[in-house]
């Protein structure tokens, strides 16, 4: 049995006129990226010629998978002129003049990052060198001072000194500090 969908005879003569519009305007293969997919232009099926169908066939049926799945990428030029950002099919030696590009960056960025590797390790062995000799400083014994660090001074040492201090220099003067608060300004001169 077979299973047929009617159609109206304006969507017959629309039908026909798309098959006899393909037939006259076959697509046309405008460019090739350097994989080796190629992408071709249809003539428009809207009411707008402007508005052509842009499509890609991949060098390999596989390919198609590898796209979609992000493990390669079209090259953003035929990418802008797919989506018809881009009105004009990229040259080959675009794309060539475009991968050149890519390459640059990618070594570019290598020597950036061997630099920055460099810089880290000297950083690290200068922090190394650092700590080694604090460690070796703190193994010489130190003399012993007139008093023990740990133990606090006695508040009549502390006193006594603060004493001999104020005769020994100019007449004491007593400093007062004066309590500060911050006046209040109205603003826009308006009354409440």
């Amino acid at each position: 049995m077979e299973f047929r969908i009617p159609l109206s005879s304006a969507e017959e003569m629309s039908l026909f006129s798309r098959v006899l519009n393909l037939l006259r305007n076959p697509p046309r293969c405008v460019g090739r990226d350097l994989e080796g997919n190629r992408f071709y232009e249809l003539p428009s099926v809207s009411d707008d010629p402007r508005r052509t169908k842009r499509t890609i066939e991949y060098k390999d049926e596989e390919d198609v998978w590898n796209y979609i799945g992000g493990g390669k990428r079209l090259p953003v030029q035929w990418s802008m002129w797919l989506s018809h950002t881009r009105p004009h099919p990229p040259t080959v030696e675009e794309l060539q003049q475009d991968a050149e590009r890519q390459r640059r960056v990618l070594a570019n960025a290598a020597l950036i990052d061997a630099r920055d590797a460099k810089e880290r390790l000297a950083r690290l062995q200068l922090e190394q060198s650092l700590q080694d000799e604090n460690i070796k400083r703190a193994q010489i014994p130190q003399p012993e001072l007139e008093h023990d660090i740990s133990q606090p001074i006695s508040a009549q040492e502390n006193e006594k000194t603060a004493s001999s201090s104020r005769t020994e220099g100019s007449p004491q003067v007593d400093i007062e500090t004066e309590s500060w608060s911050p006046k209040t300004f109205r603003r826009g001169g308006g009354s409440r």
